[in-house]
């Protein structure tokens, strides 16, 4: 199966580890194919960047 998943998506599962959107990029990342477009990733990556977002993070997603 091929899953394309938001950007919003994301941000969310690494902000939070034991969330819904975190289960579903687990989920995607075991069983599926991850369809992504390389400007999707850029924006994912800046978003992520951001100081006050990176401080958040869960170290799971740090190294993804």
């Amino acid at each position: 199966m091929r899953v394309v998943i938001d950007s919003d998506v994301f941000i969310s599962a690494a902000l939070k580890e034991k969330s819904t959107p975190a289960l579903a990029v687990y989920l995607v990342e075991k069983y599926c194919v991850l369809l992504k477009s390389t400007t999707t990733e850029q924006e994912l990556l800046h978003i992520m960047a951001k100081p006050q977002i990176a401080n958040l993070i869960s170290p799971l997603f740090v190294n993804c």
